[in-house]
C-alpha cells in the first residue's frame, strides 16, 4: 500500500468515525454510565447509587466515572477504596447551579 493510500485510508476512516464519536460524546444512559463504572473496578451495588446521585445532582452529561474521578481526586481518595455511598449524599459539579441546598 502507497503511504498516498494509506493517509487516504485513514483520512476517510476518520471522516466516517467522526459522527459517531460526537453522538458518544453528546448522549449517554444510566446504564452506559454503570458499565463505565464497573470497568473502573467499582462494584455493581455501588455503581447503581453513585449513578443515581450522579443523575439527581444533574451531571450525568459529565459521565458518572469523570464525576467519580475528579471527585476523588479532589478529596484524595482511591476509587478503588471508597466505602458504598450513603444515598443522602448529594453532588455539586463546580460551576454548577445545584448546591447542597438546594
Amino acid at each position: 500500500m502507497t503511504r498516498a493510500l494509506k493517509a487516504r485510508f485513514w483520512e476517510l476512516c476518520h471522516q466516517v468515525m467522526e459522527p459517531v464519536v460526537e453522538l458518544a460524546r453528546t448522549h449517554t444512559t444510566p446504564s452506559i454510565e454503570r458499565s463505565v463504572l464497573l470497568r473502573m473496578g467499582i462494584d455493581s451495588v455501588t455503581t447503581h447509587a453513585v449513578v443515581e446521585n450522579v443523575l439527581n445532582a444533574g451531571l450525568l452529561g459529565k459521565g458518572a466515572g469523570h464525576v467519580v474521578l475528579r471527585l476523588s481526586q479532589r478529596d484524595g481518595l482511591d476509587i478503588r477504596r471508597l466505602p458504598p455511598p450513603s444515598p443522602t449524599i448529594r453532588l455539586c459539579w463546580p460551576g454548577s447551579s445545584r448546591s447542597d441546598s438546594d
